[in-house]
């Protein structure tokens, strides 16, 4: 291989070390040598496997005072020839890295301050192109033996050059994951258990360069479609990496995936052509809730008192969104990273989306906002900060009597506006009870701790539902049991819940194992609970906007976990039984039906999560059977 930057030949660095001048053998022992002054050189004068060894010898793989393998294990472990070796090491031993044995085929590494190359200095792009391409390598996209594919398309998205992507090819070198280019050919991946290659953990779990690419766009509002006509794959394969990373940050929504991916640094900031807007505390508060909630609904919770109506709140997010210039709320997430309205650099005086309201902040009296109703009034003053260990004492007292359930996340937010008390101050309550051990870190908050006691039970719950479904006649005896995923979709959980179950049931011999699916058995000698009346059809029609607003907001509190207060889902059950009374009426119907019937039928469930579970299997039977599904 030639050398791609090498200035100075093998020959000529021998002779340019031969020209040292060397002390003199007569004379007087203690006396000094003659001052020898070196020229520091740039480390582009090397070749390339020179480069990574020096970057070797750099980041400590290959410490001062260690001894080099030989030039037939470097080159094995390199996959480059014995000469490229031979060349790389006069090069280091002639800049004082590498000192040459007297004897055999070796070489020490010097200590650093003897060098006289400069260091391997990498820009933030190639480490970023290493990391991604690592990231890939990780998860087995490039196989052992594989050319790495340019994918010209994905780093001019990403904005890395190809210099950028030649740095962090030497970067993978150097970690033993991809062998060198030799001769001009392209870097090839190595085996990730072959014989010299310990390969460096850093950089598990992040983006491939897809999935950094996708978050890339996603941070600029692009919508599906151009994503996918801009980096070439198709619509499952953008769901699919959508849906990984909403399950690799917990995101529900769009907007809640942009926030999170610029939190985990999976990409940079969109840029922006103008200077952020005049935004007032209640712009701000409603700019942190499209973060960091899941939809409307929720958003909408936080929002109380700002807003009246989900009309009016989504009339005020697109007027925020035009007043920014954004493309769509999530690039309006986007742009509030890049002014540092949100994510870790947050201007101070930015409330987070628990931290009060915009009255906390030092200001006028608000007039009233033409967000709110014709007659609503302006929001009181939030009063001042209560003692901290009051507050802690209450939620403690919460926590003993199950109003704040294991396994349910309690958010600043969610704790201040459930004891009418300031966030700050809620914070600091949450913050001493984790510290006492009373609450656990849990999600982006905290929840009751000693373990999920209404979760560790919840196998049981599901299999005594199952044998309500059974005497409700859903599954008459002898008929076979619906499989595992249409279990799993209908109670609104997963797989293992069910499975676990189903083991249950079977113990029990309420039902048997088939040539198929599993088969009922007779459990008339069973008794089941005691069932409520079914709801009459009251109060005015819920319009399909409604009923579908009504499901989601039960549906995203179960699956984000967010603590309802128990008046609250109340009142959510209660609505729920009336929608499902209007759809049905009195008409028995089909399977979808019945399931339904039996669903609102049944008594809620004791406890905030198993309630908030209940609801969620009720608006999931609901949205299966309503008429604009």
């Amino acid at each position: 291989m030639t050398a791609t930057h090498l200035s100075t030949p093998a020959d000529s660095v021998r002779s340019r070390a031969s020209r040292i001048p060397l002390p003199d053998a007569d004379a007087p022992q203690g006396a000094a040598p003659p001052t020898v002054k070196r020229r520091r050189a740039h480390a582009r004068v090397l070749s390339e496997t020179a480069t990574v060894l020096l970057m070797r010898c750099d980041t400590g793989r290959y410490r001062a005072g260690q001894h080099l393998p030989t030039a037939a294990d470097l080159a094995a472990q390199l996959a480059v020839p014995v000469t490229e070796v031979a060349i790389a090491r006069t090069q280091l031993s002639g800049y004082g890295v590498l000192t040459e044995h007297t004897a055999g085929d070796g070489h020490t590494v010097t200590p650093r301050e003897q060098w006289s190359v400069d260091r391997v200095v990498l820009s933030e792009p190639a480490r970023r192109a290493a990391a991604l391409l690592r990231a890939g390598l990780r998860a087995g996209r490039y196989r052992a033996g594989a050319v790495l594919p340019p994918e010209p398309h994905l780093w001019q998205v990403l904005g890395i050059r190809p210099s950028h992507r030649c740095e962090a090819h030497r970067i993978l070198a150097c970690e033993g994951l991809v062998t060198l280019p030799v001769g001009g050919a392209p870097p090839t991946v190595r085996p990730l258990g072959s014989a010299g290659v310990q390969a460096s953990d850093a950089g598990t779990g992040g983006p491939t360069l897809v999935e950094a690419a996708v978050a890339a766009l996603l941070v600029r509002g692009a919508t599906n479609k151009e994503i996918t006509a801009r980096l070439r794959i198709s619509r499952s394969a953008l769901q699919q990496h959508l849906g990984y990373i909403g399950g690799r940050f917990d995101a529900v929504s769009r907007s809640n995936r942009v926030h999170a991916v610029l939190l985990g640094g999976w990409s940079v900031p969109p840029p922006a052509d103008r200077s952020a807007p005049a935004f007032d505390g209640d712009d701000l508060l409603l700019l942190r809730a499209l973060a960091e909630q899941p939809d409307h609904a929720a958003i909408g919770d936080v929002m109380v008192g700002a807003t009246s109506t989900q009309r009016a709140l989504t009339e005020w997010i697109r007027e925020l969104t035009l007043r920014a210039g954004a493309r769509c709320e999530e690039h309006l997430v986007g742009l509030g990273h890049t002014w540092g309205l949100l994510g870790v650099g947050a201007r101070p005086g930015v409330p987070p989306v628990d931290a009060g309201r915009a009255s906390d902040a030092p200001a006028a009296p608000p007039a009233p906002s033409s967000r709110n109703s014709p007659g609503q009034r302006a929001r009181p003053p939030v009063p001042l900060p209560q003692d901290v260990g009051e507050i802690a004492s209450r939620i403690a007292e919460g926590v003993g009597s199950g109003r704040y359930a294991a396994g349910i996340l309690l958010s600043r937010a969610a704790v201040a506006a459930d004891l009418g008390v300031p966030a700050p101050a809620a914070a600091q309550a949450i913050n001493a009870l984790l510290a006492d051990g009373t609450l656990t870190p849990f999600g982006n908050g905290a929840t009751a701790a000693g373990g999920r006691p209404d979760r560790g039970s919840h196998a049981e719950y599901l299999a005594a539902r199952i044998r309500d479904q059974i005497r409700f006649g859903l599954y008459p005896p002898g008929r076979p049991l619906a499989p595992v995923v249409a279990l799993a979709q209908c109670f609104a959980t997963g797989p293992h819940p069910i499975q676990a179950a189903v083991r249950i049931l079977l113990a029990e011999g309420v039902i048997v194992r088939g040539a198929g699916p599993y088969l009922v058995q007779d459990t008339t000698h069973r008794t089941g609970p005691a069932r409520i009346p079914f709801p009459a059809p009251t109060g005015p029609h819920l319009d399909p906007e409604e009923t579908h607003t009504l499901i989601r907001s039960a549906r995203s509190r179960w699956q984000t976990r967010a603590y309802t207060p128990p008046e609250t889902l109340q009142d959510q059950w209660e609505q729920l039984r009336r929608a499902a009374a209007q759809v049905l009426g009195d008409r028995e119907g089909g399977v979808l039906a019945r399931r339904l019937r039996e669903a609102v039928t049944l008594p809620a469930p004791d406890g905030s999560y198993l309630r908030q579970w209940h609801s969620a299997v009720v608006a999931t039977a609901l949205h299966a059977h309503s008429p604009s599904r």
